[in-house]
């Protein structure tokens, strides 16, 4: 029985090829694509999420930094300051030691003077 080689029956040869269940070969063409695909995208995410958690790091530390270098810049004020009083304070000290020895002095020159007896003044006069 051969039938005549119509139309329809190209038609239904070209249907029955396209909706031919795939092959092994297909499935695993496809699912390696898919695989490869997925992988693609994943590696892409985790890369970018990476960047952006270097890029924070580096926010973080640049912000470290700047308060360490703050805080350092404090300490030389404040080292400054101090040194200043304690600079103030000693010369005033010594100031004061000065005008001690000053003292002193006047003191011990005025007790090496022999005290003059009133009474043995008029005498002799």
């Amino acid at each position: 029985m051969n039938r005549p080689v119509t139309a329809e029956i190209l038609r239904n040869v070209e249907v029955a090829a396209t909706t031919q269940s795939p092959t092994d070969a297909d499935l695993a063409q496809r699912t390696a694509d898919l695989v490869g695909e997925t992988i693609r995208r994943a590696c892409k995410a985790t890369s970018k999420s990476i960047r952006d958690l270097v890029a924070q790091a580096e926010e973080q530390v640049a912000a470290m930094k700047k308060d360490a270098e703050t805080f350092i810049q404090s300490l030389e004020e404040i080292g400054d300051a101090h040194a200043s009083r304690i600079e103030s304070a000693l010369n005033g000290l010594k100031s004061i030691s000065a005008a001690i020895a000053e003292q002193r002095a006047g003191a011990s020159a005025l007790a090496a003077v022999p005290e003059r007896k009133s009474g043995s003044a008029e005498k002799a006069a």
